[in-house]
């Protein structure tokens, strides 16, 4: 029985890491930005677009998973926009991302979100994306 027990588990593990792999596709927009200290960053890029008259959305942000372990990250803030593109791979729920200028971000897939932790000098920030 034991045994029995452990062989279905095992299989049910092996079908939920092939299906996190094989839903990783499409857009995915940001829904929260948070500092190392767990500050909502959004909130602050809200209250500046506000003050300068910038119509903020979160639209605005986003990685597009493509076919191929490709994706494509667009970002516009202020009227400036920026983009990103490179390979990814996915390992059960782990994600690597190695954009083209060969910055490495990594994270995670939780159901339909993508969690990230994105380094910038010295500093950490987590990025969590959701495919809507």
């Amino acid at each position: 029985m034991k045994k029995t027990m452990a062989v279905i588990l095992i299989f049910f593990l092996g079908v939920s890491m092939l299906a996190a792999q094989s839903t990783l596709s499409g857009k995915y927009t940001l829904v929260s930005l948070l500092d190392e200290d767990g500050d909502d960053l959004l909130e602050i890029i809200r209250g500046i677009s506000e003050l300068v008259g910038n119509d903020f959305k979160t639209e605005n942000f986003y990685i597009e998973f493509q076919s191929g372990g490709k994706f494509k990250m667009f970002i516009s803030l202020f009227g400036e926009e920026d983009t990103a593109e490179g390979t990814y791979t996915v390992k059960g729920n782990n994600l690597t991302l190695i954009a083209e200028d060969n910055d490495i971000m990594s994270g995670t897939i939780t159901g339909n979100k993508v969690i990230l932790t994105v380094e910038d000098d010295g500093d950490n920030s987590t990025w969590v994306f959701e495919k809507k």
